[in-house]
């Protein structure tokens, strides 16, 4: 009875977590950054590099990120929250899809790249 039990779990977990958008893709996301000109500083999320660089953000959200570099005005750019067709492999499972919803994996941020031309 133990091995029939065991099995079955085995088997529901196996159809619920393969296509799992959190396994596959993860949670978070790295955005590139750069400026025109170089050595602008940002900041997004409590986050900051200099430009050319590289951040990882959390999905399941939007980001405003501001530029800005002594000598020229400070601009900002925002990324949007869109679907991650790599979450479409959860239809097997309601578990993977809960455990997706739940991080944010469903979820990609786009552009993954941002680039700001500041101005003086």
């Amino acid at each position: 009875m133990k091995k029939k039990l065991l099995a079955a779990v085995f088997g529901v977990a196996l159809l619920s977590l393969p296509g799992c958008a959190s396994l596959i893709s993860g949670t978070s996301q790295d955005l590139a950054f750069d400026s025109v000109p170089a050595g602008a500083s940002v900041q997004v999320a409590g986050k900051s590099c200099t430009t050319p660089c590289k951040l990882n953000l959390e999905k399941g959200q939007a980001y405003q990120v501001t530029f800005s570099k002594k000598g020229y005005k400070t601009q900002q750019l925002s990324t949007a929250k869109q679907f991650d067709g790599v979450a479409i492999l959860n239809m097997l499972g309601l578990v993977g899809w809960v455990i997706d919803l739940s991080t944010g994996a469903v979820s990609k941020i786009e552009p993954s790249a941002l680039t700001a031309t500041l101005e003086h």
